[in-house]
């Protein structure tokens, strides 16, 4: 969502018109990054840097319309906080999915060793009564005695 923010606002930098379906998607898009991020920061603890920037990026562009009116300074400003709000977020991101997949191993890891041994024993087992079996016929036929 927020690279779709980011070059939505790219891309209405270059326009000179905005059409209202562009400006409804862009409201809409940046709505949604609002409500999703605060979920998550609600829900984990990011630093405090993270949250300015993010909501920085969404504040600071109120439609696209306003794109035009901004001065060059400001869309600098914008831009490297869009830079720093999406290297955080991919930094936390990962943390985040780290965290998941050492909890996922420590949550399967008993479970995959019981399995592991169940299937080997099992494999055992399948062997053992194929080889019984061959020795069988080999003695019915009387060539093991």
């Amino acid at each position: 969502l927020l690279m779709k923010f980011h070059q939505v606002y790219k891309d209405a930098m270059g326009k000179s018109a905005i059409t209202p379906d562009e400006e409804n998607a862009f409201l809409e898009t940046k709505s949604i990054i609002a409500r999703k991020f605060q979920t998550l920061a609600d829900s984990i603890t990011i630093d405090r840097l993270t949250i300015d920037r993010t909501f920085d990026v969404i504040n600071q562009i109120l439609t696209l319309q306003s794109i035009s009116t901004l001065s060059e300074e400001t869309l600098k400003k914008i831009e490297n906080d869009w830079h720093e709000s999406y290297i955080s977020l991919n930094r936390l991101l990962g943390r985040l999915e780290a965290k998941k997949d050492a909890e996922s191993e420590t949550t399967r890891s008993p479970m995959s060793i019981t399995q592991t041994f169940g299937k080997w024993v099992f494999t055992i087992g399948v062997i053992a009564v194929f080889v019984l079996l061959i020795l069988f016929l080999l003695y019915i036929l009387g060539i093991l005695k």
